[in-house]
């Protein structure tokens, strides 16, 4: 059965497949992502979902350069259209889930502690009902855990944990990277690239909540690349449990600079259709920066040889994490 966040994407998309269907979009007319996010209230990733299938069934188009456009009007009235309120609440829930993800990302919980529904209603000004949505999607992407009548706790790790989550990431990730680079347009690559550089000039001074959003803008806008609803589902709560993971081993600017010079390495071999090249840059990036991280706690573990035997030692220890912040 579908959780509640899958569900947002099927009302955006059942939106505009009524307006389509009714006529209230024009042939031609252009679809901006985040014009329509702004208008629905839900966010682009929410409305890129909906265009994709959009263009899957044939209503709409995207141009060399990516842009969207009505292509063609349904024949056939779609099913009953969610009505707007019901879309705006999943739009609360979803902009919920990413402040509290965001509280969390800042270092202020502690493994395995229990969590307070009633201080992030008050924090964030939401009602308990869309609090405790919003926890489950969390608990559905693996960063909290729920335990019968006792509420959520925050997810506990080991090293194996680490250590399989970014493998796991980088199978799928490494299949993404092969299908985005098929089709992603130049034109978003080189925006992509210019968003890249323009981080990297400014590593030094910006903010770590801006980073975390630059990387994942990187890697899950290639994931939307691929169209694939199955890839989308299966690697973008991979790349937030990552996200989680990495609580466990801060980095500093010299390897966040390195990260993003080597996503600009990945940009221009899919620039130049060198997938192989791409995939490989990938893969190598995932491997550097798990064994950067683990070096931050535990700086004797080897480069390559014989690492397979180290992480094996050493994946049933429990990270150490930083002091929650006051």
């Amino acid at each position: 059965m579908a959780g509640e966040r899958e569900l947002l994407d099927e009302r955006v998309y059942n939106h505009l497949l009524g307006q389509l269907s009714t006529r209230q979009l024009e042939l031609g007319a252009s679809l901006k992502p985040g014009r329509l996010a702004t208008n629905l209230n839900v966010s682009r990733t929410t409305v890129r979902k909906a265009l994709s299938r959009l263009i899957d069934d044939g209503w709409v188009k995207q141009t060399p350069t990516g842009s969207t456009y009505v292509a063609e009007w349904p024949t056939q009235a779609p099913q009953p259209v969610e009505a707007a309120g019901e879309v705006e609440q999943q739009s609360q829930i979803d902009a919920t889930y990413w402040l509290i993800f965001d509280w969390i990302l800042q270092g202020n919980c502690q493994f395995g502690a229990d969590v307070n529904p009633r201080s992030f209603a008050d924090q964030f000004g939401a009602s308990m009902g869309t609090v405790r949505h919003a926890l489950d999607w969390l608990t559905r992407d693996g960063i909290l855990i729920r335990e019968p009548r006792r509420g959520w706790r925050y997810g506990s790790l080991t090293w194996q944990d680490v250590i399989d989550t970014i493998e796991i990431r980088t199978m799928f990730e490494s299949e993404v990277m092969r299908r985005a680079g098929q089709r992603i347009p130049q034109a978003i690559l080189e925006q992509l690239k210019a968003e890249t550089e323009t981080i990297l000039q400014s590593i030094e001074s910006l903010p770590e909540r801006e980073r975390r959003q630059a990387d994942y803008h990187f890697h899950t806008l290639l994931v939307e690349q691929t169209t694939s609803s199955v890839l989308i589902d299966l690697v973008k709560p991979l790349i937030r449990r990552s996200m989680y993971c990495s609580l466990t081993c801060p980095s500093d600017k010299r390897h966040q600079a390195k990260s993003f010079r080597e996503h600009l390495g990945i940009i221009d071999a899919l620039l130049r259709h060198d997938l192989t090249t791409a995939i490989d840059l990938f893969q190598a990036h995932m491997s550097r920066s798990l064994l950067d991280s683990l070096r931050t706690q535990m700086p004797n573990i080897p480069s390559n040889e014989g690492l397979g035997n180290t992480l094996a030692e050493i994946a049933t220890v429990a990270p150490r994490q930083t002091e929650p912040s006051p």
